[in-house]
């Protein structure tokens, strides 16, 4: 189970890949020594890798986030003479 500050938000239904991750968010996974074969270990592993690089923010994404702020930028400084447009927050760290 997992302790109050652990409890996830996350939709479920976008980790429908992802049965070993949803058990173990859910708390429907008990962790015992005893149970868990290398087979179990190598598939948790491996889904808990590809979710992670499914978190990832991409190439395409950071071109298109460039391009964004490219096109506002040049109709910002065309309306607006000396105006400047910075990106923040998570739209700059990714």
């Amino acid at each position: 189970m997992l302790a109050d500050f652990e409890q996830s938000n996350i939709d479920l239904k976008y980790l429908v890949n992802y049965g070993y991750v949803i058990k173990a968010i859910k708390g429907d996974e008990l962790f015992s020594e005893t149970k868990i074969s290398s087979d179990y270990i190598s598939k948790l592993e491996s889904q808990l890798t590809l979710f992670v690089e499914s978190q990832k923010i991409t190439k395409p994404l950071i071109q298109r986030r460039n391009g964004i702020i490219k096109h506002l930028r040049k109709i910002l400084t065309n309306k607006f003479i000396n105006s400047k447009l910075s990106s923040f927050g998570s739209f700059e760290s990714g």
